[in-house]
C-alpha cells in the first residue's frame, strides 16, 4: 500500500478490534471504520494521522493535537484527498497576519 506524503490530507478506511458478548459466533467481526486526517508520520509499523492541530505555541515547537496511531496491518485504504505543503509554521504567520489586519 502506498502511503502518500506527510502533509497530505488523506481519508483511511480501517478495521477497529470490537469486543462481543453473548452473540452468535456469525455476527462477530471488526467494525469498518473511515478517519479524515492529515499524514503526519509513518513510524515502523504504524501510521500516525493528525485530525487536529493546535495553533498555539507549544514546547519547543513541537506539533499538538489530536492524533490517531494506525497499525499498518488494520487499514483497508489510503485515499488522497489533498495534498498541501502548508506547515503549521507557514500557518501561524498567515494567522498572526489576518490577526494584525483585522
Amino acid at each position: 500500500m502506498k502511503i502518500p506524503k506527510k502533509g497530505t490530507l488523506v481519508r483511511i478506511t480501517w478495521d477497529d478490534i470490537c469486543g462481543f458478548t453473548n452473540s452468535d459466533i456469525g455476527e462477530v467481526r471488526p467494525a469498518r471504520c473511515v478517519t479524515i486526517g492529515t499524514i503526519q508520520k509513518k513510524k515502523g509499523d504504524f501510521l500516525i494521522v493528525s485530525t487536529s492541530l493546535f495553533m498555539k505555541d507549544s514546547p519547543r515547537d513541537a506539533l499538538q493535537g489530536d492524533f490517531l496511531a494506525l497499525p499498518l496491518g488494520i487499514i483497508r485504504s489510503i485515499e488522497a484527498l489533498q495534498q498541501t505543503a502548508t506547515s503549521l509554521k507557514t500557518s501561524k504567520k498567515q494567522q498572526g497576519k489576518a490577526d494584525s489586519m483585522a
